[in-house]
């Protein structure tokens, strides 16, 4: 048993029974969950903890568990996921550590793809804030725009259609949660919702404008398009200077976990922009199709946002 050296006792205990196990054939175990309980004496939770540890320093690897234990794993990595996303959002963990933890701790996941996440919170940020600086673009009619609207909605079509999977995978994730019955007690179940909600909006970022966070980059910003209108830069060169410009920009908006005012004033931004695109569709400013696409995802956030934030209206 010279590979038990440095494992804790729960995880020597449970890699000993897997080494011995009966059915042991051709390098796999089929595990029966109350025999094992049984015969090492331990809860589910620190069974499930003992396997996610051996797999996590590769002595086994997991290809399945039956159902029962199946759903308590999941549970287990997504109550650490959510402890992990808190501290980072609350300043306790430095990005770097947050990063590679993260990824160690998300890829255990994988075992059951159906339960994986499509990106990390982080990378679905900066699609988030394509997303919504696109749609800007669409509904400032006061600007003049360096490439065709019909483009720019393609372009955010596009981006919708790459982010779509991490808001569906958000919103089930946030539907599972309110209908648990039994939550970690060190994740504060409050704290843990209103992060889920952060996530479903902006990713790993800020529920905040740029206006909030970013006045003097914006005036570049506004300095940048004039010197395009007067030719002084080509489109090209515009956009490139936009995006290193709103990379400056992000960086001011670290997340933050939202309050219930915060929600609530989000679901406002929100309803204004579902208005001001229902206007440009009248007016046969966009096209049919895109309107519906966008203002379904609006439609959708408005109420998640309301149905948990009491002042939001």
């Amino acid at each position: 048993m010279a590979g038990q050296k440095g494992l804790s006792g729960k995880e020597a205990l449970v890699l000993g029974y897997l080494l011995k196990a009966r059915n042991y054939r051709a390098g796999r175990v089929e595990l029966v969950p109350s025999e094992v309980i049984g015969e090492l004496r331990l809860a589910i939770p620190e069974l499930l903890g003992g396997l996610r540890s051996l797999q996590a320093s590769g002595l086994i690897r997991l290809c399945s568990l039956p159902q029962d234990l199946e759903a308590s794993y999941v549970a287990q990595v997504f109550d650490d996921v959510d402890g992990l996303d808190l501290r980072y959002i609350e300043k306790n963990t430095a990005e770097s550590e947050y990063v590679s933890s993260r990824r160690a701790i998300a890829e255990q996941l994988k075992v059951f793809p159906h339960y994986a996440e499509p990106f990390s919170p982080l990378e679905a940020a900066r699609l988030f804030h394509e997303l919504r600086m696109t749609l800007e673009r669409i509904l400032n009619e006061s600007s003049q725009l360096s490439q065709p609207r019909e483009a720019l909605e393609r372009e955010l079509l596009a981006i919708r259609e790459e982010l779509l999977p991490f808001r569906r995978f958000i919103f089930s994730r946030i539907s599972e949660f309110s209908s648990q019955k039994e939550k970690r007690p060190d994740l504060p179940t409050e704290k843990r919702m209103r992060m889920l909600l952060l996530l479903s909006q902006v990713g790993m970022s800020r529920l905040a404008t740029a206006e909030d966070v970013a006045q003097d980059l914006l005036e570049n910003l506004e300095i940048l398009k004039a010197r395009h209108l007067v030719g002084e830069i080509s489109p090209l060169e515009l956009e490139d200077k936009e995006k290193t410009l709103w990379k400056e920009i992000s960086k001011r908006m670290p997340p933050e976990l939202p309050n219930q005012d915060a929600l609530a004033a989000w679901a406002q931004r929100l309803t204004a922009k579902f208005e001001s695109l229902g206007s440009l569709r009248q007016r046969g400013v966009i096209s049919d199709d895109f309107f519906q696409s966008v203002s379904q995802d609006l439609h959708e956030d408005i109420a998640l946002l309301k149905s948990h934030a009491p002042h939001a209206s």
